[in-house]
Formats: C-alpha cells, sequence, structure tokens
C-alpha cells in the first residue's frame, strides 16, 4: 500500500585529513549521475510500505545488507570501484542510527573522527531518517539518499574504499539510517597455509590446517573452462577439507581466491592438485638371509596390487632384474656368480591410476 510519510535527510558530510589529498569529484558523468537522481526518484514515489514484521526497538541488519549490495552495484553502474564493508564503521554507524533514533534527532555525528579507525585520509558521512513503518522502509532511506544530490555524490565518490552501515528500527517502527564513507590505504590481501599436491585414495578426504586469509575469500575448482566457487571463507584461520574424486586416475585443481575490493589488489593462493589413484601394495618378500653362489634365491607368496619389478642395486642404483604382473607370486632369481651381500626389493611404479610402493629391502649374502 502507499502511505504518507515523513522522510529527513542532512546535507552529506564529508571530513578530509591533513594528509590526504584534497577529495576528488565522483568518477561519473554528469549525465549517470543525473539518471540515477531521476531513476531513485521514481523509485521513491512508487514505492510501497507493506505492514513491518521486522523487530523493534532493534538493528535492522536485513535492510543493511540490501543498501550494502544495491550501493555497490550502483558504484559499479556509475563506473567506480566497490566499497569494502569494515566491521569497525559498521559499529560506529549501528550506533549513530540507535542514538538518532533514542533523542529522535536526525543529525551529523560530531564525534566521528575520533570514533572510527584511525589512519582514515577521508570521511563522509549520510543520515537519513523515515517515518514509515514498513519491511520497506530500511531500503527507502537509500532510496532517499540517492535522491540527493549531495548524497549521492557520497555514496558514488569514487575517492573512498570502505563504508558502514547502520540502520535502526525504534519503537514506533520509524527507521534511522546512517552510512559512514572512508578512505584507507589498501591493504594487501594474502592466503598461506594452502600448497602442495595431494594424491590419495578415491572418495578419501584431504585436510589442510592452518590456512590463512587475510579478507573474505572464496575455494574455487577448476571445472576444465574456468574457476567456480566452491565455498566461502571468512577473514581469519581456517581448516579445509575437500574430497577426493570417486575414480582412480582423475584430478581437480583448488585454489583460494580474494576478489579485488576498491583500491585493494586480488590475491590467489597456488594452485593445488588433489588426484585419486589406487594405493599400490607389495606384501610377502620376506627375508633370505645366505645362498650359494649362483644357486636359486626363492621368495614365495610375493602379493603385489599392480605390475612390479624385482630390483637388484648395483652399487650405485636399482635395476630391474624381473618383471611380475599384479597378483601372488613365487620369485625364482639366480644368486650372482661372485661372494657378497646384495640389496633385493619388489618395487611397483606409480601409474595415472596408482601410486608407487616397495617392499623392504632385503639383503641376501652369498656365500
Amino acid at each position: 500500500m502507499k502511505k504518507l510519510l515523513a522522510v529527513a535527510l542532512t546535507a552529506g558530510l564529508v571530513v578530509t585529513g591533513v594528509v590526504a589529498a584534497p577529495a576528488q569529484a565522483a568518477n561519473t558523468t554528469k549525465a549517470t549521475s543525473s539518471s540515477l537522481k531521476t531513476e531513485y526518484s521514481k523509485k521513491l514515489n512508487s514505492l510501497t510500505y507493506p505492514k513491518l514484521t521486522k523487530a523493534r526497538s532493534a538493528t535492522d541488519t536485513t535492510s543493511e545488507s540490501a543498501i550494502f549490495t544495491t550501493l555497490n552495484k550502483d558504484r559499479k553502474r556509475a563506473g567506480v570501484s566497490t566499497l569494502e564493508r569494515n566491521a569497525d564503521l559498521n559499529k560506529v554507524a549501528r550506533a549513530w542510527a540507535k542514538k538518532m533514533a533514542g533523542n529522535a534527532t536526525l543529525r551529523h555525528n560530531t564525534n566521528l573522527t575520533t570514533q572510527v579507525p584511525s589512519g582514515w585520509r577521508t570521511l563522509g558521512e549520510n543520515v537519513a531518517y523515515n517515518s514509515a513503518a514498513s519491511n520497506n522502509t530500511g531500503i527507502a532511506l537509500y532510496y532517499q539518499w540517492m535522491k540527493s544530490d549531495g548524497h549521492r555524490a557520497n555514496i558514488l565518490a569514487s575517492t573512498y574504499t570502505h563504508v558502514g552501515i547502520g540502520v535502526y528500527i525504534d519503537d514506533k517502527g520509524q527507521h534511522w539510517g546512517t552510512q559512514i564513507f572512508a578512505t584507507y590505504p589498501a591493504s594487501a590481501a594474502k592466503v598461506t597455509g594452502f600448497t602442495k599436491n595431494v594424491t590419495v585414495t578415491p572418495k578419501s578426504t584431504v585436510t589442510w590446517k592452518s590456512v590463512k586469509v587475510s579478507h573474505a575469500a572464496k575455494l574455487q575448482r577448476h571445472n576444465g573452462k574456468k574457476w567456480v566457487n566452491v565455498a566461502s571463507l571468512k577473514k581469519g584461520t581456517h581448516t579445509i577439507k575437500i574430497k577426493a574424486g570417486a575414480t582412480a586416475g582423475t584430478s581437480s585443481k583448488y585454489r583460494i581466491h580474494i576478489p579485488k575490493s576498491g583500491q585493494r589488489k586480488a590475491a590467489t593462493s597456488p594452485t593445488v592438485k588433489v588426484t585419486a589413484k589406487t594405493k599400490a601394495k607389495v606384501t610377502g618378500f620376506a627375508q633370505v638371509n645366505f645362498v650359494k653362489p649362483s644357486k636359486t634365491i626363492t621368495w614365495k607368496s610375493v602379493k603385489v596390487s599392480h605390475a612390479a619389478k624385482l630390483q637388484r642395486h648395483n652399487g650405485k642404483k636399482w635395476v630391474n632384474v624381473a618383471s611380475l604382473k599384479k597378483g601372488t607370486h613365487t620369485i625364482k632369481v639366480k644368486a650372482p656368480a661372485t661372494k657378497g651381500t646384495y640389496k633385493y626389493r619388489v618395487f611397483v611404479p606409480a601409474k595415472a591410476k596408482n601410486t608407487s610402493a616397495k617392499s623392504k629391502t632385503i639383503t641376501v649374502t652369498v656365500k
């Protein structure tokens, strides 16, 4: 339904720190800014106000998120970089929206410069009020700001890098809103702890502990054509678990990607390859203590899970003596004619579908 309502704005506030260059105009054409003003004027005039079902005397996080999403969409449309939502700025914005509601007074925060995190170069603030007790009132605050030249200039200004948003619903259902804009030096994005290719058995789980991301990130898998998002990661330290494919010989590539935001550059971990292979195995290759020169050395019930090689060490490297098919074998090999000690082993080489494996080394004395 349509409803008569009271709306209010104050002039958009801009503060420039002494270390900053003069604030620049928004990096948009006049036509773009003008078209956005016209668009949001129409949206505000046609907006309906269904009954409020949200909690009163409470922060309206749903509207905050909607405002943030719409704000960055409009910045993209205007050709400027998106803003990063900052938790500390959110805290200040929410506290101020609540204070305005408690005092029933719309005004700018005179202590803004000391309440936000230090290191800022420029600051801006938009505040607004709307009396409609409706679920749509929160987004209406944004429409009000976009209809106003000064507030729209803050929203579209190319100088800002971060934003905090607070929307508070008072006991009457009226909405009070605050946007805080700030310019901070770009912090470098970083991913650590997600490295090394891994080969495991099919369907097994691979775990990476202590993976650290400096900003919100995405775990991505390559589908053969492009990288697709698998999971979202918040800023902090994570334990990441990935399940290998069900078919031996298959592999998947993964990476962690922190997207570009504002003036901050993107960051990407090394690409990690997870390969599923059947685990090769050798059993039954037991110790033979001694044998006479040129006599037969025999090993019974030697089992190999895949094609393998019986090898002897020649003092420098392992050389193949006999080939073994998958299965159970009685291995017979002629001992060297020269007395001495000789080392033997059974080795399964790695293939596309299986890992490598080797038996324990057996030392045979020829005497």
